[in-house]
Order: C-alpha cells, then structure tokens, then sequence
C-alpha cells in the first residue's frame, strides 16, 4: 500500500482521509519521518522535536516564559526552562532548511 503525500495543498491530509478527519499519532509520526527524508534531514523528526522546537523559537522571539509554561501545559516553570538551553547553531541549521520543507 502506497500514500501520496500532498505537500503542497494538503500538507497534513494523508492519502485516503478527507479535510476534518483526525490523523492517528501514528500517522502524525509517519508524516514527520516523510517530510524530514524529504527534506534530506540528517536527524530525526519527531512530534516532540516540533513542540521542542516551537517553544525554544518562541522564547528566542520574546515570548514570556510564564506564558510559554500556560501554552505548553506545563504545571511547573523548571519544566519550561529546559527550552531556555537550546544549541543555537543546530536552531540556526533547522531554520535554514524551513523554506525548502515549506515549498518556499
């Protein structure tokens, strides 16, 4: 069985669902893994790197720390904090491939 993977128009509509349908974690992971080998990523995509990922952007952009803890859910601001210690060169590498993975 084979999915096509419309990157352009569809981008989270898996072959075989309909706009409004739910995607499985499963798929959700599937969907990472694809866009990262298409995007030639040498490290692996997963749910958590994006959540990872937007939270360290976020704090790097200004966002307030306490607010930042409210959107991620977190009962507590040390968990929060983790994001305050991001690499800034591998942040610098992921930006870099962004325009490509988005058709830009």
């Amino acid at each position: 069985m084979r999915a096509a993977w419309h990157l352009k128009t569809n981008l989270f509509v898996p072959a075989g669902k309909k706009r409004g349908e739910g995607i499985s974690p499963a798929g959700v992971r599937t969907l990472l893994r694809r866009l990262g080998s298409l995007a030639n990523l040498t490290r692996r995509v997963y749910p958590h790197l994006l959540r990872h990922s937007f939270a360290t952007e976020a704090v790097k952009h200004g966002a307030k720390i306490h607010k930042l803890k409210e959107v991620l859910g977190h009962s507590s601001i040390a968990t929060t904090g983790v994001y305050l210690h991001a690499d800034e060169g591998e942040l610098e590498q992921v930006a870099a491939v962004m325009p490509s993975v988005l058709g830009r």
